[in-house]
């Protein structure tokens, strides 16, 4: 099981499951449509957190998305998860407790994944595929070209960037930042050294004009 802490992770789910509902609910009298939900981090299928109380376990995005079936089911569910642990957790919790839906599971980096999505939904005799892809995770795993790789394509997708966890430890105050967290930042935001640097750092001005 994934272990986080606070109760934001229980809101994220919330919200996600939410607006899954209200886009089922536009698609209910689509039946031309094939729905495919793409879940580029799914995790366990469960979330722990650890309190010196006892213990609070939330069941994960995944299984609440495939447990929806009003006003309609997606079609087809993808779901990458690269960690094993997670990995069979996940099956359990989705595939295997949903045995009558189309649900496929990849122990596979996302962004390969999310190139493959793009190569999918490309092709012709997929045009009618409407997809809903969720993108959460905790660190910079994501690389830029993946995004832009679905660029013009019929998909609603949410990712969730984790300034925090990742672009605000990297951007040092003082610009000295090592070529390996460069070469990170370059490829999480898709822009080189050079416009990282004008973008997030000023040069400070000093006025030599004496009275």
């Amino acid at each position: 099981m994934n272990e986080f802490g606070g109760d934001w992770t229980k809101i994220k789910i919330e919200i996600l499951v939410e607006y899954a509902k209200a886009y089922l609910q536009i698609m209910k009298d689509k039946a031309y449509f094939k729905l495919l939900y793409f879940d580029g981090f799914a995790g366990s299928g469960s979330i722990v957190k650890n309190t010196k109380v006892g213990v609070d376990i939330t069941v994960g995005a995944a299984k609440r998305i495939v447990g929806i079936n009003h006003p309609r089911p997606f079609d087809l569910y993808y779901f990458v998860e690269k960690d094993e642990n997670n990995f069979n957790s996940l099956k359990k919790a989705t595939h295997d407790s949903f045995p009558d839906k189309e649900i496929y599971l990849i122990k596979e980096d996302c962004n390969k994944k999310l190139v493959d999505l793009s190569n999918y939904l490309r092709r012709p005799e997929n045009n009618l595929v409407r997809t809903l892809a969720y993108v959460d995770p905790c660190g910079m795993q994501v690389e830029w070209r993946s995004i832009e790789a679905l660029k013009n394509l019929n998909l609603d997708m949410w990712i969730l960037v984790p300034t925090g966890l990742g672009v605000n430890r990297l951007l040092k105050k003082d610009g000295n930042i090592s070529n390996a967290w460069l070469t990170k930042l370059e490829k999480f935001l898709g822009i080189n050294k050079t416009e990282i640097t004008d973008m997030f750092y000023s040069i400070p001005v000093q006025n030599d004009i004496k009275d």
